[in-house]
């Protein structure tokens, strides 16, 4: 696996969910990839080997629950919830 073409392969799946993320953010997914790709081979965490299925069905998967996570964290801090500082510090708020 090429950080390369795991980045290609990101950025459309990236585009294709509208999903927007830095440059940095994308690199550090593919480095993970490139890691969980090669212990996969070892131990067979996942079951696939194909790029694209990493991709679809664990980044994607996973970054898709973001998008709410971060709306009500937001809604709970209107209303001036304790968790504001433990929120901030894990980086959920702008």
């Amino acid at each position: 696996m090429q950080i390369d073409s795991l980045l290609l392969a990101l950025e459309v799946e990236f585009q294709r969910n509208n999903m927007h993320f830095s440059r940095k953010t994308k690199i550090l997914i593919c480095k993970f990839l490139v890691l969980l790709h090669r212990w996969n081979m070892v131990h067979n965490l996942t079951g696939h080997k194909d790029e694209s299925l990493f991709i679809r069905e664990h980044v994607i998967d996973a970054l898709t629950a973001l998008r709410p996570l971060k709306k009500k964290l937001k809604n709970i801090l209107k209303k001036k919830s304790p968790s504001q500082t433990l929120a901030q510090a894990m980086g959920y708020l702008d």
